[in-house]
């Protein structure tokens, strides 16, 4: 049994103890999160999970996974466990970790266990360290009624009502230069333990309030991921750039044709495994000197601008009208596209890096190039990097393949879909984009 088909059974129970649910649009629809949760009750981790629109991996202590009636739910939801009388938790750190870079979300209770008296208690600081490590947001969101609905002195759950109010992410990019002490993480835990009381309309008696505030606010500006090829420009720019090279004979016939033959199989969606396709493309740079590369950029360029949308210029001169980031998003490599932003007066670049040895390519890619189900990561990384707010991301795509980052975004903008993406682009009445030459 799936974890989706799980929900869909059990997620209509569960629903019925709840009254309402505020805030769910918080939750980004992709990208490692921490969801951090005050803890009355088991139906906490039940109520919380019947409405969250993703899977959910709490972190749930190692007696859950000994009991026969909580164990099979433990398992087939996928928490990780935790023995909470063993000293070093590196292995937990570890299953934790992974998930979130899986772009997944975590769920959990800075308290560590329930509440037997009903009062929010003291936060551990291991929520502050989790996040550190992981470089994701955490969410705070506050529970309140469930005590009432099951305590911990009882075993059946009384006919109560619960309400969830869930609330902004909190970004932590200005810690991360610091020196992480026990006493930050401390600090930023029961910060956040302050901002889940406030959700859920209890007092935080364990610690003073500190002003963290401003952790809640990165960069206000919009940032606009414009993808180059098919949405800046008509056509794929390296291909175009592969016909440069033939054309002006820095590369054979059969290099020629064989990288076009790995561009026909590629768009017929036989090879799966992106990255070796990536790598294989860009074999035939290697064969040719950086220098004489960047010296024929110019050439190469005329025909790039000849391709460019006006559609998409016009676009672009709105935003930065707005005062907008524009990054353009490309798997390109990067030395041959970076001319591009001064030429569509863009900001940012993110493109494949290959690395170099003795002023050739190697043709290994340094990083991730982005391209695919990898888009959401190299996206998600670059924001964190330059401090940027999930909330005012906006993105222009046009193929299927970049689903997952127009469901990432915010405001999602698709520019001449293929079929696939067009009807899904209608059926959520995001913006669609014609653009011609």
């Amino acid at each position: 049994m799936t974890y989706k088909l799980l929900h869909f059974l059990l997620s209509p129970i569960f629903k019925n103890w709840i009254k309402s649910v505020k805030g769910i649009e918080n939750i980004p629809k992709r990208g490692g999160v921490i969801i951090a949760l005050n803890h009355k009750s088991f139906f906490d981790f039940l109520c919380f999970t019947a409405i969250c629109p993703r899977e959910i991996n709490f972190l749930a202590a190692e007696k859950f996974f000994k009991s026969k009636l909580w164990f099979p739910l433990m398992k087939l939801t996928n928490q990780i466990r935790v023995n909470r009388d063993q000293k070093d938790k590196a292995d937990v750190y570890k299953k934790v970790l992974r998930v979130l870079e899986e772009g997944k979300i975590l769920g959990i209770f800075p308290e560590g266990t329930r509440s037997r008296s009903g009062k929010i208690q003291k936060a551990y600081p291991g929520v502050a360290k989790i996040a550190f490590l992981s470089k994701v947001p955490v969410i705070p969101v506050g529970i309140k009624g469930t005590f009432n609905i099951l305590p911990p002195h009882r075993k059946i759950p009384r006919l109560k009502k619960c309400t969830i109010k869930i609330g902004e992410p909190v970004y932590f990019n200005k810690f991360y230069n610091r020196i992480k002490t026990g006493s930050l993480f401390r600090n930023i835990s029961h910060f956040l333990m302050h901002n889940i009381s406030d959700l859920s309309k209890e007092d935080y008696n364990h610690f003073i309030r500190r002003n963290f505030s401003f952790l809640k606010k990165s960069s206000s500006k919009n940032v606009v991921f414009f993808d180059v090829d098919n949405v800046l420009i008509k056509g794929q720019s390296y291909r175009l750039f592969i016909n440069y090279l033939f054309k002006n004979k820095f590369i054979s016939f059969a290099d020629y044709i064989y990288t076009n033959f790995l561009f026909f199989i590629y768009d017929l969606g036989i090879i799966k495994n992106s990255d070796w396709f990536r790598e294989k493309q860009f074999f035939v740079l290697k064969k040719i000197h950086i220098k004489k590369i960047k010296k024929n950029l110019k050439n190469y360029l005329k025909i790039i601008k000849d391709r460019i949308f006006k559609e998409a210029l016009k676009e672009i001169k709105v935003h930065k009208k707005n005062g907008d980031i524009i990054v353009l998003f490309s798997t390109n490599v990067k030395d041959i596209i970076k001319p591009l932003v001064e030429m569509v007066d863009a900001d940012l670049l993110v493109a494949t890096e290959l690395s170099l040895r003795g002023g050739y390519y190697t043709g290994k890619i340094i990083g991730y190039s982005p391209h695919g189900d990898r888009k959401v990561s190299v996206v998600q990384n670059f924001i964190k990097k330059h401090d940027f707010d999930l909330r005012n991301i906006y993105a222009y795509a046009d193929h299927i393949t970049d689903l997952d980052l127009l469901e990432f975004v915010r405001y999602p903008n698709v520019v001449n879909p293929d079929k696939r993406l067009k009807r899904i682009a209608k059926k959520r009445d995001w913006n669609i984009h014609n653009w011609f030459n």
